[in-house]
């Protein structure tokens, strides 16, 4: 009795630490930058909004592209009209409230299988991960779906045998979280792939393989799977269609025909065959009987939610150029297989890639947590193998993969755990190893205060920091400094009646400055977009190759930068104009 009041006291311990963590993101929050599609992400959820009041009107359908669902930027665009922040910082902090129960439900799943310890390490090795730490407030599309990918993993993992045969809450529940995932990006149903793997692994393998329990779980499933589309679809119009003409008549056809195998008495002879094949032969079965359902029932490509989902990340069309290992190449050319990889290896911190490695060794030699172990580095490995099977378009850093890194945390986590049962028997080692993990985590955290609120440019030491990657990797891609620069303006010219003509230099995304000025409605600011119009003030995004932009700084037009580490990430240039406002810097 003590031991599970203890238990409920140290869960709520966790709990009051999270909220407070809670505050401290939604205060950090308000520092950061408009992100460079905010302004077309809104437009499309006023045109999602009008596309309801206009009664499902086809000339109001957004113009969406198939990959991103529209929840996010619905909420954010309701909120605005009762909130008492301006429009940006209101949709930063429904980002980060998103984004923080990413980081509370990684806590959550080390606390249910671990412990109260490892639970609070997870929580610190994301917010003392730099790029990570640098999304949770500027990173609409990625972050929410980094936090519906840890739930639907959650619910997943939790499941349990009376779950998955006769219970309902947490099936529903995971219903739920797959719903998120789809509403943030329409490919996000391939979690229903590991669901029904799962799910129909347990019965083939258990005892209790039966032909009323199989037709009872392939029934569970579709209900499941739409369960969770009913909701998601609201999102993603372009599915609505696809859902009411396929997906439901389907499902209600292979309910239907279920029902008719269920009296048929061959069934019976076939299951008793098929519990004697061998151990692959049963799996192999399993992954041919998944890839079938969900092909039969979500066989309409317009669909965009599970047969199709892992190929429509493969089949997005950027044209853009980016900057990579010191070349400007594009995606669409072909991108080298290591480019994730290489991403992960210069951005994450040291320890976590150590103690990453260390997670492998349990699955060598043993451990009571081994199942678990191999869910996790599955959900880590494969949509990374889909997208590197088929090519697929990536761009900005592995800002598209931000979803794997909370389970890599976990799986990091363990690797600690593991290092720390081999040394338990000698405190003096323990010791040296819980300064070196305080020594490893020095320079992320160092980064993070120092930088703040640009943390996501970081590199590690590995890389040679963000001085060697200057030049060489695009830093500040989402224009984030661009806020720091405007509000720097502000600052100097606080006391002239004029009004500020801004613009920014072609090379990022400029209209970025514009979206500030319109959404934040900076007084006497004007941005300018002409290139050879006058200006008091040029912005330049420093995210190309190093010698144009020494040759600004060295030039008399220079007047302050925005850097990280004594790298410039945008450099204020004095405009044709200038000398006119009289300032003295």
């Amino acid at each position: 009795m003590m031991r599970l009041f203890l238990m409920k006291m140290t869960f709520r311990v966790y709990n009051i630490t999270m909220l407070v963590v809670l505050a401290a993101l939604i205060l950090c929050s308000f520092d950061y930058g408009i992100t460079w599609d905010e302004g077309f992400r809104t437009q499309e959820a006023y045109r999602l909004v009008q596309y309801y009041k206009a009664l499902w009107s086809s000339e109001a359908l957004p113009r969406f592209t198939g990959n991103y669902g529209m929840l996010h930027d619905v909420t954010g665009y309701l909120l605005q009209f009762i909130s008492p922040l301006h429009f940006p910082q209101t949709r930063h902090v429904v980002t980060v409230i998103v984004g923080w129960l990413g980081v509370y439900f990684t806590g959550k799943f080390a606390y249910r299988y671990w412990g109260a310890m490892p639970a609070l390490f997870a929580v610190f090795i994301l917010l003392a991960s730099p790029r990570y730490f640098g999304s949770l407030s500027n990173n609409p599309k990625d972050i929410p779906f980094a936090t519906a990918y840890i739930i639907a993993f959650y619910y997943l993992a939790k499941l349990s045998r009376s779950d998955l045969v006769h219970g309902y809450r947490n099936v529903l529940k995971l219903a739920g979280a797959i719903s998120l995932l789809i509403s943030y990006r329409a490919y996000g149903g391939f979690v229903f792939f590991g669901y029904a793997f799962l799910y129909f692994s347990y019965l083939i393998f258990s005892g209790a393989f039966t032909k009323e329990l199989m037709i009872g779980a392939l029934i569970r499933f579709i209900l499941l799977v739409n369960c969770a589309v009913l909701f998601a679809f609201i999102f993603v119009p372009q599915m609505q269609v696809g859902y009411l003409l396929y997906v439901l008549p389907s499902s209600a056809a292979m309910i239907s025909l279920l029902a008719i195998i269920k009296n048929f008495r061959f069934a019976n002879s076939f299951l008793s065959l098929f519990r004697n094949l061998p151990a692959w032969l049963k799996y192999s079965a399993v992954a041919v009987m998944v890839l079938s359902i969900t092909g039969l029932i979500f066989h309409y490509e317009w669909f965009g939610g599970i047969w199709n989902s892992l190929l429509r990340i493969t089949r997005y069309k950027w044209q853009g150029a980016i900057l990579y290992n010191g070349e400007y190449i594009r995606p669409l050319a072909g991108l080298s297989p290591g480019y994730l990889f290489n991403w992960f290896f210069m951005t994450t911190p040291i320890p976590v890639l150590i103690f990453l490695l260390c997670s492998l060794a349990p699955l060598v030699t043993g451990s009571k947590h081994r199942r678990l172990l191999l869910m996790l580095w599955g959900i880590v490995v494969f949509p990374v193998s889909v997208v590197l099977i088929n090519h697929s378009t990536l761009y900005n850093a592995n800002r598209h993969f931000f979803f794997i890194y909370p389970p890599m945390v976990l799986l990091a986590v363990y690797g600690s755990m593991y290092i720390v049962s081999k040394l338990k028997s000698d405190r003096t080692y323990t010791s040296v190893f819980a300064i070196l993990i305080a020594v490893l985590f020095f320079d992320p955290i160092r980064f993070s205060f120092a930088n703040h609120p640009n943390q996501y440019v970081y590199f590690n030491q590995l890389k040679g920091g963000i001085a060697s990657a200057y030049g060489n990797y695009e830093l500040d891609y989402w224009g984030n400094c661009f806020k720091e620069s405007l509000d720097w303006i502000e600052d100097v010219t606080s006391n002239s009646d004029r009004v500020i003509d801004v613009r920014a230099l072609p090379g990022g995304p400029s209209h970025v400055v514009e979206y500030r000025i319109l959404y934040e409605k900076k007084k006497n600011f004007n941005y300018v977009r002409q290139y050879s119009q006058s200006t008091h003030f040029d912005l330049a995004l420093v995210i190309g190759p190093v010698a144009r932009y020494q040759k600004m700084m060295a030039s008399p037009r220079f007047i302050h930068m925005i850097s990280a580490d004594g790298v410039p990430l945008c450099l204020i240039l004095k405009g044709k104009d200038y000398e006119s406002l009289g300032l003295s810097l």
